[in-house]
């Protein structure tokens, strides 16, 4: 019986190893890939950005029918504050959207919208990063045109907007770091930017809000690499 008492702990801690070790994996894995995507080579402008206007339009239409809070996000607000367009080099289109909204209804609307079986695009949530993805189509090897949808709420106890989904938390210093803005900027009536031809919802305070996202380098354009 005693020799049963003692190992427990030590159980206990082999477990609690395992599983330091397993996210320490986790965080170096990601860093890699965060490094990775900053200094990676890239498109300097994409021959599908028509078709990805298209589909943030259609994207666009089914949120204002829905009464979905939703803005302007990360590269995307790049784009309309520089471009009033798309980054000539990027993949895709970033919004926020806020709740509440039935998640049924806005699977529904956004595959009527985006025309989504004949188009041969899917839409749906993943609950890790906590965001709805309409994509397109691969062409010769390369990811198609897509649209994220972003889900955020309000932390009750300090006024900062998260982004929902169990990766948010389990990755909780890339979270911190780079994710959260603060809830005033985006509550209430928010201002409009023209973008791709349409007036967009975007943050409060201009630029303030990329200060929070890309905190090194928010006031420079980093185009990539060979562009």
């Amino acid at each position: 019986m005693l020799e049963g008492t003692r190992k427990k702990p030590q159980s206990k801690l082999v477990a609690f190893g395992s599983l330091l070790t397993f996210y320490l994996i986790n965080v170096y894995i990601n860093l890699r890939n965060e490094s990775w995507y900053e200094n990676s080579t890239s498109v300097c402008e994409r021959d599908d950005l028509g078709e990805l206007r298209t589909v943030a339009l259609s994207v666009k239409a089914a949120l204002d029918e829905l009464g979905v809070t939703y803005f302007l996000a990360f590269g995307t607000l790049f784009g309309a504050m520089r471009y009033k367009n798309i980054l000539p080099w990027d993949s895709d289109v970033d919004l926020i959207i806020v709740p509440p909204f039935d998640h049924d209804q806005l699977i529904a609307k956004l595959e009527d919208k985006t025309n989504a079986t004949a188009n041969h695009y899917s839409v749906w949530y993943g609950p890790k990063f906590g965001y709805y993805k309409i994509r397109g189509p691969r062409l010769e090897g390369r990811i198609g045109v897509q649209v994220d949808l972003i889900v955020y709420k309000e932390w009750w106890f300090n006024g900062y907007m998260h982004r929902v989904g169990w990766d948010a938390w389990w990755m909780w210093y890339r979270n911190f770091k780079t994710m959260t803005f603060p809830a005033r900027l985006v509550k209430g009536t928010l201002p409009t930017m023209e973008f791709i031809g349409a007036q967009w919802p975007v943050p409060k305070e201009g630029i303030e809000i990329q200060k929070y996202h890309y905190a090194n380098n928010w006031w420079k354009e980093s185009k990539p690499l060979g562009c």
